[in-house]
């Protein structure tokens, strides 16, 4: 599940990466009604085009960098909609992100940096480290918390205003500190979070711990709620081949469908060469419609998805394509593929 980015990739990717979060053009989104990533083309290329070309002389690679422009945008507004209601709705506009090379968030080293900010709370702190089981953190924040901080996350266990577990998550940090945090108690106390966290795996020395008690369920269920995002490719890929062998055979088109997306999406192809003698012809239907639905329609051009839907079509069995040209839906994909 994990793969080498070629040199081109990452250094469009740099390049990409310093033109968006430029103060410019982050101010040109945030004046749009919605993000470049729900925005047409249309609407902002023009901008970012002349950006790019005051950076990039060639025009074959300024158009590279453009096309990855909207990937980065859904990039920032998957972290803001896991975080918002931890920082609050705006608190990207004060944050330095810290970026992997492929072009997607270091959600872990923003998340350690942010620990350190002191434009936000102790309490918006410390719910931060526990939600990327940050130890060591975690606590140097629950000794310095003041009583408006203890009642700040309080209410975040009264009321459950966050979705997603994290009241529980919260609650058993809570326990396992007030308790003295004994290391030797720590794997009792906060072990069986990986039941309720969707959101970050654990880290090394717990996962090694947790992988036989790891739900084949709840790894399907964190593949359909993050394959827009390096989650589920990370839960993938600590997994043993085992278990990869069972979710592969229960989920192939929720396993295909995380590298449809940034940066993995040029290794699509070869993944669904592996999956494909666990797809069934609704599972192509299901591909075809998304590469549409999601990538097509949405104009997305960090890569070539009609040519991407064409080269599918052409790998897949004559049963299938009769399939697919006699289905009810087949109007959604048929017209990009002839």
């Amino acid at each position: 599940m994990n793969f080498i980015h070629s040199l081109e990739h990452l250094a469009l990717s740099k390049v990409a990466v310093e033109i968006y979060t430029s103060p410019e053009v982050r101010e040109y989104e945030r004046k749009l009604v919605q993000p470049f990533y729900y925005t047409y083309n249309a609407f902002w290329e023009p901008f970012v085009w002349e950006k790019v070309s005051s950076w990039v002389p060639f025009e074959v690679i300024q158009d590279k960098i453009v096309g990855a422009i909207k990937p980065l945008s859904n990039e920032l507004l998957m972290w803001k909609a896991d975080h918002c209601k931890i920082l609050g709705p705006n608190a990207e506009e004060k944050i330095s992100f810290c970026w992997k090379p492929e072009g997607t968030i270091d959600r872990l080293e923003t998340a350690k940096s942010l620990i350190h900010d002191k434009d936000f709370t102790i309490g918006q702190r410390f719910i931060l480290a526990c939600y990327y089981w940050l130890k060591d953190e975690a606590i140097q924040l629950w000794e310095k918390m003041s009583p408006s901080d203890f009642e700040s996350v309080e209410e975040i266990l009264i009321c459950g205003i966050f979705a997603r577990g994290l009241p529980t998550i919260l609650e058993q940090w809570i326990k396992w500190l007030g308790d003295g945090a004994d290391c030797e108690k720590y794997y009792v106390y906060i072990g069986k979070l990986i039941q309720y966290h969707i959101k970050v795996p654990p880290p090394a020395d717990l996962w090694q711990k947790l992988t036989r008690e790891f739900p084949t369920e709840r790894a399907l269920y964190i593949l359909e709620e993050h394959w827009q995002s390096s989650f589920g490719r990370n839960y993938l890929s600590k997994m043993n081949t085992t278990q990869q062998m069972k979710i592969f055979k229960q989920a192939s088109f929720k396993t295909a469908r995380l590298f449809l997306n940034w940066p993995l999406q040029c290794r699509f192809l070869e993944v669904t060469k592996c999956l494909r003698e666990y797809f069934t012809e609704e599972v192509y239907i299901s591909i075809f419609k998304v590469i549409v639905r999601e990538k097509i329609n949405r104009q997305f051009r960090d890569f070539d998805y009609k040519g991407l839907l064409k080269n599918l079509w052409r790998q897949s069995s004559q049963k299938v394509k009769e399939y697919a040209i006699n289905h009810p839906e087949s109007e959604k994909f048929i017209e990009y593929i002839y």
